[in-house]
């Protein structure tokens, strides 16, 4: 994930900069600053915040989780642009700008935002202007900020997404994607919204609506702008950024070709997995992409259980053992059981890149989420899903099959998850009735069988619920019998193949009294004896990372209905590192 800030003072912008990135909760791979000078701008990258500055008053920096990074960038001389996110739809822009005579070969979300921002700025000879178009006409989910060359007390930001927080001190003013980062310079923070931008100079900041008109902003106490009552909210909220980064890390081509690094392109014929516990449900519903995209045979086995299964070693298989923390003893020690067998092709994918399944593994895959405070899997259970469906890519990719389609479904994810997280209402309504009662089912088919097993998880983790998950077409084999009206069912229904089956499965549930509560992208009525909420877009690869974040919110309000503290639910390690 990245933080980008901003600093526009009368006196020397960098040493505010160089104090704000100290309060980083954790240490970046990367960090990049571009600054103004007298005549010039300078640019400087590396992997640690430089020491000594000259003098300037304009700056933008971002920190970066990845290892390589293009933010910020110097556009033709004369236009800074720092980007955090990823922009949706880009070969538009891209053939756009082609035919207005831009030829040359743009390579990352900045370059594109900038040749957007200066082909506005040469017609209209109006940057502010030219900022709120390219913003109105990027869509996508992404913070980004400008300054130009020769004006030493001018800085714009905006937004499509992430919140943006501004501040002006006593030195100057100031902006971040995280508030954290300048509460000690600000005692009131502004809080920029989708669509928003902001014109920042030392000693004042005007906020405009995505018309270009200018608008009041109340500000709210530094402390509390940004705040969330709990860790685990936190970590849920801040999934549309993290995928975000993740996608455009994997569109950028930064992320490691493992399968070149694999063996030149090595063709594999089958997929074993490795996992435990949330990341033997990211494996088993990720099986589903990598049989349908890149057409190969998948095998999910528990960490626990696989040392003690009589092993066959097939060749040209790919074996991706995960964890989140990289320290599962279970999965660590059937990764060292399939290496002694001849596995030699083992990928590993986790949230830390110095873990002992890293080191493993003959190559890792990270997962960028950034430190996940609470104690249950949220955003490290989407971004093992994310990193999942790049491997069902890549595969595809090797065996020459064509990923159009799919890859297209990444952009539009990060917005998908964002309009997710604005049915929180609904859900806690949900959280309400479910509250009260003692079991409850979730179902799903296919690859949202397994996202049921997790919500069944995060529901006996935090709720302390007796729930569990099953295949809709199983409920007729036994669980049917306990279903009445004391036993709620909760179903994911994207309108897909199995999208009648499983309504016919529902309406078994209904004809015992069960109450039925539906998440689905399709219009249901309450008159059909359904509890409704509407998903946002249909991606129908990527629906389970949606059904995801519904299902973790609806577990978050459900234990807080109950009473129960999130953060630290009972008997719940973070990692289990004993067998």
């Amino acid at each position: 994930m990245n933080t980008l800030i901003g600093a526009v003072s009368q006196h020397h912008a960098g040493a505010l900069l160089s104090r704000a990135l100290s309060h980083l909760p954790e240490n970046p791979y990367f960090f990049g600053l571009a600054y103004n000078l007298a005549d010039d701008i300078d640019v400087y990258r590396s992997n640690s915040y430089p020491q000594n500055t000259p003098t300037f008053n304009v700056g933008l920096a971002c920190a970066s989780l990845y290892k390589h990074n293009s933010s910020p960038i110097l556009f033709r001389d004369r236009l800074t642009i720092s980007l955090t996110g990823c922009i949706e739809n880009t070969e538009a822009l891209q053939n756009k700008l082609r035919s207005l005579g831009y030829e040359q070969v743009i390579k990352s979300h900045e370059e594109l935002i900038a040749t957007l921002i200066d082909w506005y700025d040469r017609v209209h000879k109006d940057l502010n202007m030219a900022f709120q178009l390219a913003l109105s006409e990027a869509q996508g989910f992404f913070a980004v900020a400008a300054f130009k060359r020769a004006r030493h007390d001018f800085l714009l930001c905006g937004s499509r997404g992430p919140s943006l927080y501004l501040g002006q001190g006593s030195d100057g003013s100031y902006f971040s994607t995280d508030p954290a980062l300048i509460r000690e310079r600000a005692s009131l923070l502004i809080e920029l919204k989708d669509g928003e931008f902001a014109e920042l100079n030392s000693q004042h900041i005007a906020c405009f609506n995505a018309d270009g008109k200018a608008i009041k902003k109340d500000p709210v106490p530094a402390h509390a702008a940004g705040y969330f009552a709990h860790h685990m909210l936190a970590d849920i909220e801040t999934q549309p950024r993290v995928l975000a980064e993740l996608v455009r890390h994997y569109q950028n081509d930064t992320l490691a070709d493992y399968l070149t690094e694999l063996g030149c392109g090595h063709q594999f014929e089958r997929v074993l997995m490795l996992a435990s516990g949330s990341s033997h449900h990211a494996a088993t519903s990720a099986r589903y992409w990598i049989e349908q995209i890149a057409g190969l045979p998948v095998q999910v086995e528990y960490g626990s259980e696989y040392r003690f299964l009589p092993n066959i070693l097939q060749a040209n298989t790919l074996l991706i053992a995960i964890s989140q923390s990289g320290e599962t003893a279970d999965t660590i020690a059937s990764l060292r059981h399939a290496i002694q067998l001849g596995h030699h092709h083992t990928l590993a994918i986790t949230n830390q890149a110095d873990s002992t399944l890293a080191k493993l593994a003959a190559h890792q895959i990270g997962q960028h989420a950034g430190k996940e405070i609470g104690a249950t899997s949220t955003k490290t259970f989407t971004t093992q899903l994310m990193c999942l469906y790049f491997v069902a890519l890549k595969l595809a990719q090797g065996k020459h099959i064509s990923t159009a389609s799919a890859d297209r479904e990444l952009q539009l994810l990060p917005r998908a998850v964002a309009d997710t997280l604005k049915l929180s209402i609904p859900l806690k309504n949900w959280a309400l009735q479910l509250a009260k009662v003692s079991n409850l089912f979730m179902v799903g088919r296919n690859a949202h069988f397994p996202i049921a097993l997790e919500a069944a998880q995060k529901m006996k983790e935090v709720a302390y619920l007796h729930a569990e998950g099953y295949l809709g077409g199983e409920l007729k084999h036994g669980p049917v019998t306990l279903i009445d009206r004391t036993v709620p069912v909760i179903a994911c229904l994207p309108w897909d193949l199995m999208a009648e089956k499983t309504l016919a499965n529902l309406q078994e549930v209904r004809a015992r009294q069960g109450e039925l509560f539906v998440l689905s992208d399709v219009g249901l009525s309450s008159s059909d004896g359904f509890n409704f909420i509407h998903m946002p877009q249909k991606l129908p690869h990527l629906n389970p990372i949606l059904y995801t974040v519904a299902f973790q919110l609806l577990s978050y309000f459900t234990a807080l209905t109950r009473g129960n503290n999130v953060d630290s639910p009972r008997n719940i390690s973070k990692t289990i590192d004993i067998e």
